[in-house]
Parts: structure tokens; C-alpha cells; sequence
């Protein structure tokens, strides 16, 4: 059945840029609020409460739900930066561009718990990229490589590729 999960996520956010010099920036942010997770049993179904191939609400579910809405501070972090190698001519197509950055949520692992008897935490995430723009000098070319990585409790991705970028003359 239903069981109308909820999230409910108010969180101030705080960042700012730092030129390091005329070819770097660097940009530091800062997240915290509240989180709410809620669920609504009402609706949903559990073998328990099948007789003969039969569903019957009255039966009892045998399931030990903490259905009281659970509040819980949030927390992250992030930072990135920039890199341009000199000012970018569309006809000498020289310039280097590079970003990259991380990000580090859920740094207080705050608890969630729908079972009473089985709490759990909201591991935290740790998230990272890159990208880059590569101009081949005097052609119309860039070479265009980028990566992704995350990693969450058991979980983790990480993307890699590249792509070639042509000016349209």
C-alpha cells in the first residue's frame, strides 16, 4: 500500500568565493538546518494480515514501527575551485579551464528510525568532480575531460569520461 513517505528539509546555506589570483578562484559553502522523515502506516499491507490468500486490516501487522516523525539537525560542507590558464581567444583556441571540488553531506550522520527496535543512520556522503577544457592550440579543438565520485555508506559511483569540443566557425 501507501505509505505516504515524507521528507521535509529546511536548511540555511552559507557560501562565498575567493579570488586567489588572476587565473584561481575558490568557493567554500556551508549547510545546516533541520530534517524531518515521516511515514504513514495506514495504508500498508503486511503478510501478516493475509488469511487464506484474504487481506484482513484487523489482523495485526507484528511489525514494530516508530511512526513518530523524527527532526534532526543536517549538515554539510563543500568546496571548489577554478583555474583559467590566460584569457580565451576563440581563434588561437589556447586556453585551459579546469574546475573541481568536493562535498561532504550528512557529516553528523543524524539517526532515522521507522523500526523502534532497529535505528539507523543516514550515512554520510562524500561526493568529488572534475572537469577540464583542454584548447589545441591554432585548431578549432578542446579535449574535454570530466570524473564524478560518490560514495554513501555501502554505495559508491564514479563517472569518467571526455568529450571532444569543435568551434563552429
Amino acid at each position: 500500500g501507501n505509505n505516504n513517505f515524507s521528507t521535509t528539509d529546511i536548511t540555511l546555506n552559507l557560501s562565498g568565493v575567493i579570488s586567489v589570483n588572476k587565473h584561481q578562484s575558490v568557493s567554500i559553502g556551508l549547510s545546516g538546518g533541520m530534517l524531518q522523515k515521516g511515514l504513514d502506516p495506514n495504508d500498508l499491507q503486511w503478510e501478516n494480515q493475509y488469511v487464506n490468500g484474504t487481506f484482513d486490516p484487523s489482523n495485526p501487522s507484528g511489525e514494530a514501527i516508530d511512526l513518530e516523525p523524527a527532526l534532526m539537525g543536517n549538515f554539510s560542507m563543500g568546496m571548489a575551485w577554478w583555474y583559467f590558464s590566460k584569457e580565451s581567444h576563440m581563434m588561437t583556441n589556447d586556453q585551459i579551464k579546469a574546475t573541481a571540488g568536493f562535498a561532504y553531506h550528512h557529516m553528523n550522520q543524524p539517526e532515522i528510525k521507522f523500526y523502534a527496535s532497529e535505528p539507523d543512520q543516514l550515512h554520510s556522503k562524500l561526493v568529488a568532480h572534475g572537469t577540464a577544457q583542454i584548447g589545441i592550440p591554432s585548431t578549432n579543438l578542446a579535449v574535454v575531460p570530466g570524473g564524478f565520485f560518490a560514495m554513501q555508506g555501502a554505495s559508491t559511483e564514479f563517472l569518467a569520461g571526455a568529450m571532444v569540443r569543435v568551434i563552429l566557425q
